[in-house]
């Protein structure tokens, strides 16, 4: 298909959620829980009822292991947890595809709700923030989606208004806050398909 970049559309840049979006995390839990016998839904649940601390960086990463572990009766296994999280995160590849098409048509940002230090210890490992011209990490400015804040301050950083821009997440109530905001938007719900979205909202034949 000839497609190309549609001088007509508003939207300047195009702002990805980080897990569930760009680096698929989900499936390292999904493995562990298999490993220690334990509930899968009960250890996400447990790890994100845990995570909103840790991600404004009031508490560490290690802290937020822990205490997700002892939640459901595991504490003296969150090292084991702790040696294949993030390192066993892998990147989404139609979603690199992405990154990559989009380089020199639109500004990319990262907002990533993310435990302090994370996003650097797993660029280690996939090498991803390299494609993205503005990063937003909830733990460095101490603000997490689904609050208006942290949008405001993507936006600042990209010298750019709502409207001017596309947000991608996996979380539904993140894409309807910045829904609310004015923000063009897209629920990522599996790569293919959400990707294909994506170009399809970025893109006209020409």
């Amino acid at each position: 298909m000839n497609i190309g970049y549609s001088k007509f559309m508003a939207i300047k840049a195009v702002i990805f959620d980080g897990g569930g979006v760009v680096v698929e995390w989900q499936e390292t839990f999904r493995r562990f829980s298999r490993l220690i016998k334990v509930d899968y839904n009960a250890l996400l649940q447990a790890y994100l009822r845990f995570a909103p601390e840790p991600e404004i960086g009031k508490q560490s990463f290690d802290w937020h292991l822990q205490m997700t572990m002892k939640d459901v009766g595991q504490i003296d296994r969150w090292r084991e947890l702790r040696q294949i999280v993030p390192k066993g995160f892998t990147r989404i590849e139609p979603t690199f595809q992405l990154l990559k098409e989009l380089q020199g048509k639109f500004k990319r940002a990262l907002l990533t709700n993310a435990d302090l230090g994370v996003k650097e210890e797993l660029d280690q490992y996939i090498d991803y923030l390299k494609y993205f011209e503005v990063v937003i990490d909830s733990s460095v400015v101490k603000l997490r989606k689904p609050g208006a804040e942290i949008f405001y301050l993507t936006c600042k950083s990209l010298s750019l208004r709502p409207k001017e821009c596309l947000f991608v997440d996996d979380f539904i109530e993140n894409v309807a806050a910045a829904e609310k905001l004015g923000f063009k938007t897209i629920h990522f719900k599996d790569p293919v398909s959400s990707v294909k979205l994506i170009r399809k909202t970025l893109y006209e034949k020409i």
